[in-house]
């Protein structure tokens, strides 16, 4: 652990602490758009899916589904990656309710980390307990060839060490203690049973 202002004999400017209170502004805004989508949405989402460059159409499948435009949603992040259309999808998804995001934001778009997961903490709220998340990544086994398709266990978090940590802020419980491990992010059980479906499906060789 890098403790770069441990040993700061400098003393606290105000003025820069107050900036972190966007949080807390995120954290107002973030009950107004759940109040928005549940008068839109009767629909109880259990599991959310957030579809990665290219992948869109998974929330075609969706039966029932209720379409709603992040353009519509105050206070909700707008999306500048081309290809990424910029929906919420909710609707049933095999035996689950489900809510997709058709596009999803990052930090080289310029937004900030606690816009960029506005939208998982308003499926928190929501009722969501389990999140998919699909995205093209790089990795450092050198046998990867682009185009694989691989299951993520671990990752390092590279915004943490250019100082713009995660728990930057003040916490709310509702999404989680203020610390919490980061040894098992990805959840195992449900990595097995990826692994288990891509192997039915034919795809051993799946990272």
């Amino acid at each position: 652990m890098l403790h770069y202002f441990a040993h700061s004999t400098e003393p606290l400017n105000t003025k820069k602490a107050s900036s972190c209170t966007m949080t807390s502004v995120n954290i107002e805004s973030i009950g107004k758009i759940v109040k928005f989508i549940r008068c839109r949405v009767k629909l109880t989402p259990t599991v959310g899916i957030i579809c990665g460059s290219g992948l869109g159409k998974l929330a075609d499948a969706v039966n029932h589904s209720i379409t709603i435009p992040y353009k519509e949603i105050p206070r909700f992040p707008q999306c500048t990656v081309a290809g990424h259309k910029g929906n919420l999808v909710f609707g049933t998804f095999g035996t689950k309710n489900v809510v997709f995001m058709q596009g999803c934001f990052h930090g080289y778009e310029g937004y900030s980390n606690e816009e960029i997961t506005i939208p998982i903490r308003v499926m928190k709220l929501l009722g969501v307990r389990t999140v998919l998340i699909s995205n093209a990544a790089g990795g450092l086994n050198t046998k990867l060839k682009r185009g694989d398709l691989v299951i993520i266990k671990d990752h390092i978090s590279m915004p943490s060490l250019g100082l713009q940590p995660a728990l930057i802020g003040p916490n709310d419980e509702r999404f989680g203690p203020r610390f919490t491990t980061a040894s098992d992010v990805y959840d195992e059980q449900l990595r097995r049973l990826m692994l288990k479906i891509a192997s039915e499906k034919g795809l051993e060789k799946l990272g």
